[in-house]
């Protein structure tokens, strides 16, 4: 039977998944990945198979950004570049209530969280004083961390607008986490939304050279016989041969949109970085391995250490607003979601509004002949204005826009006012 291009495409997608059997000896894998050209290849095919819905992930983005609602190269096209082309900003401004109530819960709270002692560790009385104080003094830590605040906003802004946000503890000692959306992490469809049930995770990631090379100085200070994970010959040719100022990905949808945004005209004048892949693989002892390699797949892997975790939940946490449709990951949606599609009406409606009103409140003249339409018709006189022989003001007929445009507006206004309701947090004295 023959394979179509689709199936084909399926076939090489799920080749490039790290396999738990070994093709060659049809036996179980302890290891499943082995080069660094194997996790390059992972995140491309699990990237490729994602671009759909990054491509509408971007237009909800382009419109929280301002983007206006008709693409100006079609309205050249068609010559309507006139016509008024406004982004209201009313997808932000619900988006931005929705995010207002973890700012006030973040300002309302004295600790973040609670120290819970081993009731054997000390004696109860002692216990209870220590746990407040502990917990107290960590709340400051975590609070005058220079990157708490933006990660907040950020998880609180991926929660609201795409109904999913992940925080990610790479480093196994390191409590200060990375906050990841659908648009970094890349894992297989189909996957439950429990972060327990993923098995391979793929994240590009840009990482300055000073970070690389700090990381195998360190090593460098340990015993000989001491263990290390960062390979220190593959991570300063990664330096010399990948650092630079690295230019946008055009096949990257949301990349293109974050950088439109941003207003970077000349769309590669970014910091000297080196791009890596991490890939986050269960092997078939149930822990998780952590890879690093270059972006290209070239030489060995710049990091690898095997059983680093002992389960996902350790590593990452995903914050959900939804189940979806069915569950999955992927079939989860946020706010952006749920307006995007109201909003743009409403923004097409405002602007025919504004076309209309400026129609109306614009003179309208007529003249007798073609004559009059070269000649000066109205000349200003003092606080007079001599009109032309033959000049005249033309009385014009507007539609009936109460029985159009309004209607239509206010369906629109009632369908984001009732969506946005129903996807704001509600407050305990509220219920």
């Amino acid at each position: 039977m023959p394979t179509t291009p689709l199936v084909a495409e399926a076939n090489q997608i799920a080749q490039s998944i790290p396999a738990v059997v070994s093709p060659d000896t049809k036996n179980i894998v302890k290891r499943r990945l082995t080069t660094a050209q194997q996790l390059a290849d992972c995140y491309q095919a699990l990237f490729n198979e994602d671009l759909v819905s990054s491509r509408k992930r971007a237009k909800v983005d382009a419109a929280l950004g301002g983007e206006a609602p008709y693409d100006v190269a079609k309205e050249k096209k068609l010559g309507t570049l006139g016509r008024s082309n406004i982004n209201f900003g009313i997808l932000r401004q619900n988006v931005k209530e929705a995010q207002m109530p973890f700012f006030r819960l973040l300002e309302s709270l004295d600790t973040l969280c609670t120290m819970p002692l081993k009731s054997d560790f000390v004696d109860e009385e002692t216990r209870q004083n220590w746990e407040p104080a502990i917990a107290e003094e960590f709340s400051k830590v975590i609070k005058n961390w220079p990157s708490f605040h933006p990660r907040w906003g950020q998880l609180s802004l991926l929660y609201v607008l795409d109904g999913i946000g992940f925080s990610l503890f790479s480093d196994g000692i390191d409590w200060r986490w990375q906050v990841k959306g659908l648009q970094h992490l890349k894992f297989p469809r189909d996957a439950e939304a429990d972060v327990n049930y993923l098995d391979v995770i793929a994240v590009e990631s840009k990482m300055r050279p000073d970070e690389l090379l700090k990381k195998i100085q360190a090593e460098d200070k340990l015993p000989d016989e001491a263990k290390r994970y960062w390979n220190k010959a593959a991570v300063l040719d990664a330096v010399k041969q990948t650092a630079g100022s690295s230019s946008i990905n055009t096949n990257n949808p949301e990349e293109l949109v974050e950088t439109w945004k941003n207003n970077d005209i000349s769309l590669s004048m970014s910091g000297v970085t080196v791009k890596v892949i991490h890939g986050y693989i269960r092997e078939t002892d149930g822990t998780i391995s952590h890879y690093v390699s270059r972006y290209d797949g070239q030489g060995e892997f710049l990091y690898s250490c095997e059983g680093k975790f002992t389960d996902i939940s350790q590593l990452m946490t995903a914050f959900i607003g939804d189940v979806g449709t069915n569950g999955d990951f992927h079939s989860i949606r946020g706010l952006g979601y749920d307006l995007f599609t109201p909003t743009t009406g409403q923004n097409r409606v405002l602007n025919k509004f504004l076309d209309a009103t400026l129609t109306a409140a614009t003179p309208h003249l007529s003249t007798e002949n073609e004559d009059a339409n070269v000649e000066q018709s109205i000349v200003p006189m003092g606080p007079y204005n001599l009109m032309a022989k033959g000049t005249a003001f033309q009385e014009t007929n507007l539609p009936d826009f109460s029985q159009t445009l309004i209607p239509a507006l206010s369906t629109l206004n009632q369908l984001t006012g009732s969506r946005a309701a129903a996807s704001s947090p509600v407050s305990s004295n509220d219920t």
